[in-house]
């Protein structure tokens, strides 16, 4: 996938198709069992989003069966995601994982 910001149409297309195509190898490896990095995942859709809404309308109109193409994997992969984990123990604690971290944060500045 791209490092820079689609700016044209044609650019935010191809970053989508690209994107697409990453979803599609997520959800073989949640099939396979295989081990899975969706580290950029996110934020490249972000990315992506925000390049299609700033285009203008008439040039991002096109764009929507694509994205819409995208959720629906999204959606699917999430359900495939909850399926495959959905038999690991709960944690005892519902400490969401960025409270986690900030107290982490907090704990090892205090002992420097």
């Amino acid at each position: 996938m791209r490092e820079t910001y689609p700016t044209t149409a044609r650019e935010v297309l191809m970053e989508l198709t690209a994107m697409e195509a990453v979803i599609k190898d997520v959800m073989q490896q949640v099939i396979d069992k295989r081990k899975m990095d969706l580290s950029s995942l996110e934020s490249r859709i972000n990315l992506v989003c925000d390049a299609a809404v700033a285009l203008p309308a008439e040039q991002s109109q096109p764009l929507l069966p694509v994205i819409e193409k995208i959720i629906a994997n999204l959606d699917h992969l999430t359900a495939d995601l909850k399926e495959s984990f959905s038999n690991l123990p709960r944690l005892h604690s519902e400490t969401a994982p960025s409270a986690a971290a900030m107290a982490y944060g907090r704990s090892n500045r205090n002992n420097r």
